[in-house]
């Protein structure tokens, strides 16, 4: 989901990936919550991983924009 935020937000010209990429974090979600008995905090987790997946995944382009 992070790769798709990151690829999205950069321009949005790889829109397939992006595509493919919410489609499955969709499908994996939506198999791994029939037997959830606390759908709330996966939600919350699913959350919080998503934005340090997303800094992680944008780390190399921050520090490339930093270098001289």
């Amino acid at each position: 989901m992070a790769d798709a935020c990151r690829r999205f937000s950069n321009g949005g010209r790889d829109r397939r990936g992006v595509t493919v990429d919410l489609i499955g974090t969709l499908a994996v979600s939506a198999i791994a919550s029939r037997n959830n008995k606390r759908p709330l905090l996966t939600l919350a987790l699913t959350i919080a991983a998503a934005a340090l997946a997303w800094m992680a995944v944008s780390a190399p382009d921050f520090i490339e924009q930093g270098l001289p």
